[in-house]
């Protein structure tokens, strides 16, 4: 499943089919549900339906609560993944994962977000494909490691990694505003690389 944000005073709607369908309630009110597998029958569909239009970002404080990264990590193609519950114990920690948002991220550590969360259904039983991390750290070993220092909660973004995604993948990223998101991470980034701090 895809989301965005519609505007106006709904916060998220569904993107399917073409059509954007308007939810009832924020993040916390249907995330868990939807990240422990009971799909779209979690979501509180307010009956408004719209067509597709070019969408704003995604952004911290409207749609999510806190973003964490690790210090050297920066640039563009960043995935971001999105808590949807807090996680499950030690042992599978991944479930807790809604899904992942594109992300930049500049040298000063300010966040760009693009418009679609995408479930983390849609990227297989494996996860989407990320490039290594130092040390070999696996998406669950830093969701614990998180966790432990800060209590992951719905809605917390954790910007995982640089991600090798397919065409199709990116694609299902974006939404009818593609250029012109890619356009505002790619901006972003470098504008505010070159602001002094």
């Amino acid at each position: 499943m895809r989301f965005v944000h519609p505007g106006g005073p709904t916060d998220w709607g569904l993107l399917e089919d073409g059509a954007v369908r308007h939810l009832a309630g924020t993040l916390p009110a249907w995330a868990p549900r939807v990240a422990y597998g009971e799909g779209r029958a979690a979501l509180p569909l307010n009956g408004r339906v719209e067509p597709e239009k070019p969408t704003a970002p995604l952004s911290i404080g409207r749609h999510f609560r806190r973003s964490f990264h690790d210090p050297d990590l920066e640039g563009q193609g960043l995935l971001a993944a999105v808590i949807g519950a807090a996680p499950l114990g030690a042992d599978r920690p991944f479930r807790c994962v809604l899904g992942y948002v594109a992300a930049a991220l500049d040298r000063g550590g300010r966040l760009t977000l693009g418009p679609v969360l995408v479930t983390a259904d849609e990227f297989g039983a494996a996860g989407p494909p990320l490039a290594p991390q130092p040390g070999g750290s696996s998406l669950s070993d830093r969701i614990r490691a998180y966790d432990q220092h800060h209590a992951l909660r719905t809605g917390d973004l954790l910007i995982v990694a640089h991600a090798r995604l397919t065409d199709a993948m990116s694609t299902r990223l974006r939404n009818q505003a593609a250029g012109q998101i890619d356009r505002q991470l790619a901006d972003a980034s470098s504008l505010r690389a070159l602001q002094p701090s």
